[in-house]
C-alpha cells in the first residue's frame, strides 16, 4: 500500500469526482472504502497542520478584537475579564510551542495589555518586562515596530503600578522608537496604540 502523500496529494484525492476514480484511488492506497480513506486523510491533515500556530493566531485575533471594541474594562463582569486573560495566556502558550521569538514577545505584550485593561497591574508589569527582554535579546529576529510596542506596554504597566517617573521615561523611549519605524503604516499603528487609553492619568 502506498503511503498517503503531502497536502497537495491529499487535496487531489478530494477532487476525485466519479465513482470509478474514487474506487481506483481507494484501492491504490489500500483502503476498504472511500470514506475510510477520507477519514485517514483528514486525520493526517490535522496531524500535519500546525494547530499551535492556528490557535495562537486565532486567540490573538480574538483578544485584539475585544481590545479594539473596548469590550472589557476593570468594571466588567469578572467572568468577562477572566475570559480575556485566559485567551491571552492560551495564545502565548501556543506561540511558545512553535512560534518565533517575535511571536513570543508579541504574546507577552498582549498579556500585559490585557492585564492593564482588567486591572492587574503587577501582572501587566511582569509580562511587559518579559516582552522587552525578548525584543532586546533577539533584536535581529524582530520587526522595527516591536520595540515601540514593547516600550508602550512597559510604560503603561509602570504607570498602572504607580511608578510614574519610570513610566514617563519609558514612554519617551517608546515615542522615539516609534518615530524610527520605517514604514508609515506600521508607524501609524503603533502611534494609535500609544494614543489609546488606559494611561492612568499620564499625558
Amino acid at each position: 500500500m502506498e503511503e498517503l502523500g503531502d497536502r497537495p496529494s491529499l487535496e487531489s484525492l478530494r477532487r476525485a469526482a466519479d465513482g470509478t476514480s474514487r474506487a481506483a484511488v481507494t484501492e491504490h492506497y489500500g483502503f476498504s472504502s472511500w470514506s475510510a480513506l477520507m477519514a485517514e486523510a483528514g486525520r493526517r491533515l490535522v496531524a500535519t497542520e500546525d494547530l499551535h500556530q492556528w490557535f495562537g493566531a486565532q486567540l490573538n485575533n480574538e483578544v485584539w478584537r475585544a481590545i479594539d471594541a473596548a469590550a472589557v474594562s476593570p468594571g466588567s463582569d469578572s467572568d468577562d475579564k477572566d475570559e480575556l486573560v485566559y485567551a491571552a495566556f492560551a495564545s502565548a502558550h501556543h506561540w511558545r510551542q512553535i512560534g518565533t521569538r517575535a511571536n513570543q514577545a508579541r504574546a507577552e505584550h498582549l498579556i500585559s495589555r490585557v492585564a492593564t485593561i482588567v486591572g492587574l497591574p503587577d501582572l501587566a508589569l511582569r509580562h511587559a518586562t518579559r516582552c522587552l527582554e525578548l525584543v532586546e535579546a533577539h533584536a535581529g529576529e524582530m520587526e522595527d515596530w516591536d520595540l515601540g510596542f514593547a516600550l508602550e506596554a512597559l510604560a503603561r504597566a509602570q504607570m498602572a503600578c504607580g511608578r510614574v517617573d519610570e513610566a514617563h521615561e519609558t514612554l519617551q523611549r517608546a515615542r522615539a522608537a516609534t518615530a524610527a519605524i520605517v514604514d508609515s503604516g506600521d508607524r501609524e499603528i503603533v502611534e494609535g496604540e500609544l494614543a489609546r487609553e488606559p494611561w492612568f492619568g499620564m499625558t
